[in-house]
């Protein structure tokens, strides 16, 4: 036996659920990268930096991949979870786009 309305409940909560996380990572990556541009050698020592791009590359991929998973996953959710998810994946890869395109110039 169960409780049909508490199934019903979970059935709308999980989706959005997963949709505010994955955004949430999305900003946290956002301000890693932020922070990490903003250090210095002097400060941090170039080294460091190094290992927090590299550990930013790497999260970066994992959330994507999740993003992604989870996005293919919500397709059958409501309209709006969609374009939230949507947002977040574009604005995702545009974010790495742009760390790829300094990194080339820099």
């Amino acid at each position: 036996m169960g409780f049909p309305c508490l199934a019903a409940d979970r059935a709308v909560l999980v989706p959005r659920l997963v949709v505010f996380v994955h955004v949430a990572g999305v900003l946290a990556l956002a301000l890693m990268a932020v922070y990490t541009l903003g250090l210095h050698c002097e400060s941090f020592g170039c080294m460091g930096i190094g290992l927090m791009w590299m550990a930013w590359a790497v999260l970066f991929a994992a959330w994507l991949l999740f993003g992604l998973v989870s996005r293919a996953q919500s397709r059958k959710g409501s309209a709006g979870l969609v374009k939230l998810y949507g947002l977040a994946v574009r604005a995702q890869w545009l974010m790495g786009g742009l760390a790829v395109l300094r990194w080339l110039l820099k």
